[in-house]
């Protein structure tokens, strides 16, 4: 088989692969082992050619999930709101269900931003004491023993 025979039969796997990520919810690495392709080549091919990925629900973060929940209930009460007097009527159960669902998500998305911020804040807090110990170690490497600083830190 010649060098361009294989790079064909390649890309028409990689095209397969492509197809079957878009029509299915099969993992990634599952359908790429299934053609025996490795997953990281597919990735890098798929980089280079510009096609679009799905996003993996396992590595999202809860604000991506939230969103998307999100959008998906402000659909649903828009469609009930939209709908001819009678079915709104009957759907109004439905309705208040979707409301208080929506002012729930609300309510973790920002359980969600205060949290991810008060992990900022404490990385922050670790970095900057991380960048004085540095720096006191450069300080004391470039001109010395500090006594006063080892005076405090000993007492």
């Amino acid at each position: 088989m010649t060098e361009t025979a294989t790079s064909e039969s390649r890309h028409s796997a990689l095209d397969a692969i492509s197809a079957e990520i878009a029509a299915s919810a099969t993992p990634v690495r599952e359908i790429c082992a299934r053609h025996g392709v490795p997953w990281q080549s597919f990735y890098a091919h798929a980089r280079r050619e510009g096609l679009a990925l799905r996003r993996p629900v396992k590595g999202a973060s809860g604000l991506a999930l939230i969103g998307q929940f999100k959008a998906v209930v402000q659909t649903a009460i828009a469609k009930l709101a939209a709908a001819p007097e009678p079915a709104a009527a009957k759907f109004d159960a439905a309705r208040r269900l979707h409301t208080d669902t929506l002012a729930r998500l609300i309510k973790m998305e920002k359980d969600e931003t205060t949290r991810a911020n008060r992990q900022r804040r404490k990385r922050r807090t670790i970095f900057a004491a991380r960048r004085a110990e540095l720096t006191r170690r450069l300080d004391e490497i470039t001109r010395g023993p500090n006594p006063d600083v080892e005076a405090a830190a000993a007492g």
